[in-house]
């Protein structure tokens, strides 16, 4: 009976005390508890890593998608896939645009949880201050728990702050040009020389 409903069955022998059996039983929670905690700091430690090198995006997502054993893909902001790992993944990613047109109007604090084939995906906006800077979609077929809704949230902020990091790059790299364009129309061509 406990087979065909798939409970576990303990048989313990007449001669072991209870407290015997309670202790062995606290102590593989323990042990389970211990291997997530572990499991999870590795994952954190994992991502920050990888958001410190060069290329923050794929080698985030990476780890992102190896954690929850699926794929991840950064979307830009009208839905469009920029990068997506394993990339293997990558003829998928573009499945997500139509719903990150559903999802749009609803702003930075929404989300949405859909089926895809047998899996499931989440797409979640990337936000940066209180503007959408693109969006996250993680595809799995594991179910939701702490541990993956934690490297979620952390994955969220780090590649916010490599958004974020490029905007104000382009945008410095185009403040030189417009000084000397402006000393230009101005007429102090000695200064924009």
């Amino acid at each position: 009976v406990c087979a065909e409903v798939r409970l576990p069955l303990l048989v313990v022998p007449d001669h072991a005390p209870f407290q015997a059996v309670t202790r062995a039983f606290w102590q593989c929670v323990g042990t389970a508890h211990e291997r997530f905690l572990h499991a999870a700091l590795d994952s954190h430690r994992r991502l920050v890593e990888a958001a410190a090198g060069p290329d923050p995006a794929p080698a985030v997502l990476a780890v992102l998608a190896d954690a929850v054993s699926g794929w991840a893909t950064l979307l830009d902001a009208a839905g469009r896939p920029i990068v997506t790992r394993p990339a293997a993944a990558d003829e998928h990613a573009h499945t997500l645009s139509a719903e990150v047109e559903r999802l749009q109007p609803s702003g930075i604090h929404a989300a949405a949880s859909f089926p895809f084939g047998t899996d499931v995906a989440t797409l979640h906006p990337v936000v940066g201050g209180s503007e959408i800077l693109g969006y996250l979609g993680v595809v799995t077929s594991l179910g939701p728990s702490t541990q993956r809704r934690g490297l979620l949230l952390a994955t969220l902020a780090l590649l916010a702050q490599d958004a974020v990091h490029h905007r104000r790059t382009r945008r410095l790299a185009h403040t030189p040009a417009s000084g000397v364009a402006h000393l230009v129309r101005v007429g102090d061509l000695r200064a924009a020389v």
